[in-house]
């Protein structure tokens, strides 16, 4: 067989190794995994409803499909979308509707999941850290409280770590120069797949990025593995890092223990409020947040693949329980949607749905095929499509699930 090998958001894979890796994972999980139903559990679930501020540092995708205005903005509500925070230091911040509430009720004590695309095999993770609105103006002007997650503690871990980048003045990739509060500096690299230049253009806040742009927060380690020259892979932490697990694609109201290995339930990120630091890493008690900002927490670069970045789809609010863990109902999954063949050459088939809705999207983000109210098998005729790489999303009544497509050109 050989090998091709494609980019999705800073993700390779060598085709026959891909299909393995991706699918895998759902045919275990649907063997494995269950959905975990909580006696008198609320179902008024929370989603992102605004957008405050979105500052990327450069990266491949800034300027393109996954990292603009729109982007950010596409991941408000349930649907599902996907935001790139560029290298280390770019950012978001986000609400819900109403604050969320640091509740020891909460199943394994998590108050608000947020997803990415992260894989198994491949995490890009950003710092999560929370916001009171002590003074009651809807704004998110007073205190950041980082969330200390796994490497909090590392020797490795740097407080306060400042990064410069030059704008290069291009309209086409270029590398983007960088330097650091430790007088260290490099690039991040243009490559071969996404040809816009790499720095934030004119859509975004020309002050803040007029000929440099500078972003100060806390950096962990990038852990790459590039022994497999087939299947690069950037390694997750433990807990506590937005885009580092990967979301199961079951809609169900239960998150992870982030304690433990075990996939309990929706997967992505499960986060505590009460894991809420200060400026001199002591821990402080929020009884609510109403802010969060996510910025991307390593400085790494996957060789030809590109620079590591921070990935956002959207985020949840958990919903309080009144029986613990312990006392959880399982029961086993009802259904699992199918996607084949992959790669495909004219016929896209589609198995298991009950009733949803189906979108393919270019890697530019330009929406090519809709087809709603969906119900059991489908086939979809790409016969026209171009040898390339398409994102499926899948929406139906039992989950919302993203799957990346390869049109052979064969």
């Amino acid at each position: 067989m050989h090998c091709f090998e494609y980019v999705f958001y800073g993700k390779a894979y060598n085709i026959g190794r891909m299909i393995w890796e991706k699918y895998h994972n759902y045919f275990r999980l649907g063997l494995v995994i269950i959905f975990l139903i909580l006696s008198f559990y609320s179902s008024d679930a929370q989603y992102i409803q605004a957008i405050h501020d979105y500052k990327p540092a450069p990266g491949q995708f800034i300027n393109s499909g996954g990292g603009t205005i729109e982007s950010a903005l596409g991941i408000i509500g349930d649907e599902g979308g996907l935001v790139s925070l560029g290298a280390f230091g770019g950012y978001i911040i986000f609400s819900f509707d109403q604050p969320v509430d640091n509740d020891p009720e909460n199943p394994y004590g998590v108050d608000f999941v947020i997803f990415g695309n992260a894989t198994e095999e491949f995490s890009e993770p950003g710092i999560v850290s929370v916001m009171k609105d002590d003074n009651l103006n809807g704004e998110p002007d007073d205190i950041w409280y980082e969330l200390s997650g796994s490497d909090h503690t590392f020797s490795s871990t740097i407080k306060n770590y400042t990064i410069t980048y030059t704008d290069p003045l291009t309209d086409f990739a270029h590398d983007v120069f960088w330097e650091d509060s430790l007088m260290n500096s490099g690039f991040v690299f243009a490559n071969s797949f996404h040809e816009q230049s790499y720095y934030p253009d004119s859509g975004f806040d020309r002050e803040f990025y007029n000929g440099n742009c500078s972003f100060t927060g806390t950096k962990i380690d990038a852990i790459t593995d590039f022994s497999d020259v087939f299947l690069v892979k950037s390694l997750p932490r433990k807990y506590g890092y937005a885009d580092n697990i990967f979301p199961t694609g079951i809609e169900t109201e239960l998150p992870d223990n982030p304690y433990t290995d075990e996939i309990e339930g929706m997967g992505g990120d499960a986060m505590d409020i009460s894991w809420a630091t200060d400026s001199t890493g002591n821990n402080v008690i929020l009884d609510r947040i109403h802010f969060i900002k996510v910025h991307t927490g390593v400085l790494g670069d996957a060789g030809p693949l590109g620079e590591l970045s921070t990935e956002i789809s959207f985020a949840v609010d958990i919903a309080a329980s009144p029986v613990m863990s312990n006392d959880i109902q399982v029961q086993e999954p009802s259904y699992l949607v199918k996607v084949f063949p992959n790669p495909f050459i004219d016929q896209i088939h589609i198995s298991g749905l009950i009733r949803g809705n189906i979108e393919i999207s270019g890697a530019e983000g330009r929406v090519l095929y809709i087809a709603n109210d969906i119900e059991g098998d489908h086939v979809i005729s790409a016969g026209e499509l171009t040898p390339g790489i398409y994102f499926l999303k899948i929406h139906d009544e039992q989950r919302l699930e993203f799957f990346t497509l390869i049109k052979a050109g064969y």
